[in-house]
């Protein structure tokens, strides 16, 4: 069939991967998916999914991979849809993330089996293994990358507290550096310290500096600095009395900030805020980059991961014949019509169905229908 123009936002695009034993032929079952589905009932847009003669291996050896894949199926799930989430994150008003130079959900409608990535002479543990090999290498990439890009936000948000922040958490040394000459006192005996009051709090200030220690300068209160919520001060007293006036304007809940004069040290602040803000802004550009690729690589494999299970659970539940014969398909449930696509599906496919049918795989705690399905969620849900 043509493909249709699919939504690339980030909103719900499910496809079913399904398959049923061939009857007579694999183009008959094809037909007549067709004829269920799309003719008789326009419930869904179908595509053939390719899926190689793979190595079957023994009836032991699928039985142990299938429990594994459902598991790892999860995990490279989770990773894809990260991946995709950082991209959204950080490139937010760019266009998809593509997958191979094509749009996602065209990339599933057209799957394509890469033989040179995952050559179909190795054996399905072969695969599996190497598809969890490069998912996790992805995975701590992105790990990595994150945390570097997040420390690296951090340290600028903290540099830019210390310089636009309120008189609290911003630091004093450019107020106290452009303040009088007069108002830092040094001597062998004496020495200024500095401390944030509420506004509301200025009489309070006022009216209790002089007595939160012994030998406070009287009269040496004066506000250097103001913004909407506090006022610096300086005071002046002796060196020796500086730790207890420190406690107790602590208990009065008055800031006292630790000054050291350094007459360079806000160029420096400013210097190290513009060296993080570049950083910052090649990390941000590293990121989108990395995720453009980890993403296309990511969700390669989670393809090529959900086609193996398919031709397992294929092959376990249809038999081991001399050559596995089988059509798996994809399907494009139409809005509003899963429940009547199930439906339709269940009634053409009822007779598949065994005597130990139950709804659920105890294994996965994935749905189980009469035949092989699994879903792929091709956009990151919304969280």
């Amino acid at each position: 069939p043509l493909y249709p123009t699919m939504a690339l936002a980030q909103s719900s695009c499910v496809f079913w991967l399904i398959s049923a034993p061939a009857d007579g032929s694999k183009e008959n079952t094809w037909k007549q998916l067709a004829a269920k589905t799309t003719h008789e009932n326009d419930l869904s847009v179908n595509y053939k999914l390719e899926i190689p003669d793979l190595r079957v291996g023994t009836l032991d050896s699928l039985m142990s991979l299938s429990d594994d894949l459902g598991k790892l199926d999860q995990y490279v799930e989770a990773v894809t849809h990260k991946t995709e989430r950082e991209f959204r994150e950080h490139a937010k008003g760019a266009e998809a993330p593509l997958i191979q130079q094509t749009p996602v959900d065209h990339y599933v409608a057209r799957f394509q089996w890469d033989e040179a990535r995952y050559p179909v002479k190795s054996t399905l543990r072969e695969l599996v293994d190497l598809i969890q090999e490069q998912v996790a290498r992805i995975d701590e990439e992105l790990k990595s990358k994150m945390a570097e890009y997040n420390t690296l936000k951090s340290n600028l948000g903290a540099i830019t507290r210390k310089t636009t922040g309120n008189l609290n958490t911003r630091g004093i040394a450019d107020i106290v550096g452009k303040a009088p000459k007069d108002t830092i006192i040094e001597t062998e005996n004496l020495t200024t310290l500095f401390v944030v009051v509420p506004k509301h709090n200025y009489k309070d200030w006022n009216a209790k500096y002089e007595t939160l220690a012994d030998f406070v300068v009287p009269r040496s209160s004066k506000i250097i600095h103001e913004d909407q919520e506090f006022g610096l001060f300086r005071v002046h007293l002796f060196k020796r009395v500086a730790e207890q006036f420190k406690n107790k304007a602590r208990e009065m809940r008055f800031n006292v900030r630790e000054y050291a004069h350094d007459p360079e040290e806000f160029a420096r602040e400013q210097e190290e805020w513009r060296r993080l803000e570049t950083e910052l802004e090649r990390a941000w550009s590293a990121i989108v980059r990395w995720c453009r690729t980890g993403y296309s690589e990511c969700f390669t494999a989670w393809m090529h991961l959900k086609a193996i299970r398919v031709f397992v659970e294929s092959v376990l539940r249809y038999g081991l014949p001399e050559k596995v014969n089988f059509q798996a398909m994809l399907l494009k449930p139409h809005k509003r019509c899963e429940n009547k696509l199930r439906k339709v599906l269940g009634e053409h496919y009822g007779h598949l169905q065994s005597k130990t049918y139950t709804d659920v795989d105890d294994t996965t705690g994935e749905s189980f229908y009469p035949y092989v399905s699994l879903s792929i969620n091709v956009f990151a849900p919304t969280q």
